[in-house]
């Protein structure tokens, strides 16, 4: 597209509605929204020395040096409605498992390695920006002795806001259950992150990949905090 020198001034062209219309086509065009069928007269309206971009204009390509208004400004140019960018999608990691005052976010391991330290992670949060964290995070867990045991949890500076670590004893060949469980100070109001106390993650204690994950756990730990759900 070009200006014949002396055909049209901008002031002219912009007073015209035909010939308005045909450079909305032309920018239609450029901007890959529809066809132009003929534009015999027409000006380049990022390239005159008479107009001035309303906004930024972004290069398409380097080879091409080729310039379009930013895109929220064509739309709007062209009388049309921003839609909103869809981008790729993207996987966020949701919890799962909200329970009583807090949300728990953990990824269970389904087989450990025996003769070796286990180490679970966490993230225990409030419900709410606002809301208080927890005063402590333990795991409830059972070896192959059948044993309620407790292992404190400490801060995971790793595991962003909420992370708790805590590293559990060496198992031998067999299965391990286990729970997460965070109170508030006084310990009146618990959550646990398998949603009940009865329920518990199973692992297998096993050299090697494949293993059957062991048969549930129905039972409660006699070091539960009397203030979990059901």
């Amino acid at each position: 597209l070009a200006v014949d020198d002396g055909a049209w001034t901008i002031e002219e062209l912009l007073e015209s509605g035909d010939e308005a219309v045909e450079v909305v086509m032309a920018l239609r065009e450029a901007l890959g929204r529809g066809r132009v069928g003929e534009v015999e007269r027409a000006v380049v309206l990022l390239e005159h020395d008479d107009v001035e971009l309303h906004r930024d204009a972004v290069e398409l390509a380097e080879d091409l040096r080729a310039q379009r208004f930013a895109a929220v400004e064509g739309d709007r140019a062209l009388g049309e409605d921003a839609a909103p960018a869809v981008g790729p999608t993207q996987v966020v990691a949701a919890p799962e498992r909200p329970s009583g005052p807090f949300i728990f976010t953990d990824n269970p391991p389904a087989r450990v390695a025996p003769g070796q330290p286990i180490v679970l992670r966490a993230q225990v949060v409030p419900p709410s920006d606002n809301g208080e964290m927890p005063d402590r995070v333990a795991v409830l867990w059972r070896g192959n002795d059948g044993q309620d045991q407790l292992t404190d949890m400490v801060r995971d500076e790793t595991g962003g806001w909420g992370g708790y670590k805590a590293e559990l004893p060496p198992q031998e060949e067999g299965a391990i259950f286990f729970q997460v469980v965070a109170c508030d100070p006084p310990a009146t109001r618990c959550g646990i992150d398998t949603g009940s106390r009865r329920k518990w993650h199973a692992a297998a204690v096993a050299s090697q990949p494949g293993s059957p994950r062991p048969l549930p756990l129905d039972a409660v730990s006699t070091k539960a905090p009397p203030t979990l759900p059901e």
